[in-house]
C-alpha cells in the first residue's frame, strides 16, 4: 500500500530543513543576510507549498488562517482555487522543483500586482504600484532574492522527495 505524506509531515519536514539549513549556513557562510534569506525561503515553503494544487485546500490555508485571520485566509484560498483546478494534484507543473517553484512565484506575483493595482486606484495612493514593483524587482535581482529562491526550491525538493519516497 502506497502512503503519501500528509500536510503535517511536509510542514514538519520543512521546519526541520530550515533548522538544518540555518545551522549549516551559520557554520559555513559568514554573510548572515544571505543566510536569513535562504532560511526564510525554506520556511516560505510552508505557505507556497506544492500542495496548493489540491482543490480541497492545503495546510498552508490553515497557517494563513491562524496567523493572518479570516479575511486574508479567504483571499488566499480564493486566489489559489483556479491554480488548484487547472493543475492536477502532484503534476510536474506544481511539484517539480525549480520549475514549479517559479510558476508559483509568478502566480503569487499576479496577486501582488492585482492588490497593488487596486490600492493605486484609491486617491492619494497612485504611487504605490511603482513603489512595490521597484522593491520586488530589486529583491528579485539581489543575492538575497537568489538565496530565498534557492531556499524555497530546497523546500520544494524535499516535498518532491517525500512524495516519491512514500
Amino acid at each position: 500500500m502506497w502512503i503519501m505524506p500528509n500536510g503535517r509531515v511536509h510542514a514538519f519536514s520543512t521546519i526541520a530543513l530550515a533548522g538544518v539549513s540555518a545551522a549549516a549556513l551559520y557554520q559555513f557562510n559568514p554573510n548572515q543576510e544571505i543566510n536569513i534569506a535562504a532560511v526564510s525561503g525554506v520556511l516560505s515553503g510552508l505557505m507556497l507549498t506544492p500542495d496548493l494544487d489540491v482543490p480541497a485546500g492545503s495546510i498552508s490555508q490553515s497557517f494563513v488562517r491562524r496567523k493572518s485571520g479570516i479575511l486574508f485566509s479567504l483571499i488566499w484560498r480564493i486566489w489559489w482555487l483556479p491554480y488548484a483546478h487547472i493543475i492536477p494534484h502532484r503534476h510536474w507543473v506544481s511539484h517539480f522543483p525549480l520549475i514549479s517553484t517559479i510558476i508559483r512565484i509568478i502566480y503569487l506575483g499576479f496577486l501582488i500586482g492585482v492588490i497593488t493595482g487596486l490600492l493605486s486606484l484609491v486617491p492619494g495612493n497612485d504611487q504605490i504600484f511603482p513603489d512595490i514593483y521597484h522593491i520586488v524587482k530589486e529583491f528579485a535581482l539581489s543575492l538575497q532574492g537568489a538565496a530565498a529562491l534557492a531556499g524555497l526550491t530546497l523546500s520544494d525538493m524535499l516535498h518532491y522527495l517525500l512524495d516519491r519516497i512514500f
